[in-house]
């Protein structure tokens, strides 16, 4: 949750249950869930997991909660949606401001540009961390 968050345009709620599930649909409206691999799941699990997304679905996303709280808390989404755009960057922003021999050493690893180069959608970052290869 907190690694997805840190990019531009992801809102990611950690979900335990049901209820974070509903409550994180309607006050954060997010659109990303982490969900805990195997806590909590036993005997039974397969209903906890079905009714998360029961849940987490059930009504369109930001409706606010409680429903006589739903316009201020529409509205304090709203400035924390404007603070996150300016003060989250795009990936290939990150890329550029990053220390290039970090970048060169993370990236320049057999197993990494195999599968990278071969499922990357074509792109600026794609060509960016080509040129950065070439030395």
């Amino acid at each position: 949750m907190l690694a997805l968050n840190s990019f531009p345009n992801v809102l990611c709620g950690h979900i335990e249950d049901p209820t974070d599930a509903y409550l994180f649909s309607q006050i954060n409206a997010g659109n990303a869930v982490s969900i805990g691999y195997a806590k909590g799941f036993g005997w039974g699990s397969e209903l906890t997991l079905k009714y998360i997304f029961e849940k987490l679905f059930e009504t369109s996303f930001g409706g606010g909660y409680p429903k006589d709280r739903a316009i201020p808390e529409q509205t304090n989404k709203k400035i924390l949606d404007d603070i996150k755009k300016i003060t989250y960057k795009d990936m290939l922003t990150i890329l550029e401001e990053i220390d290039k021999e970090f970048l060169y050493q993370t990236i320049n690893r057999k197993q990494f540009k195999e599968n990278f180069f071969k499922n990357a959608e074509n792109g600026d970052i794609k060509e960016y961390l080509k040129k950065i290869l070439i030395k």
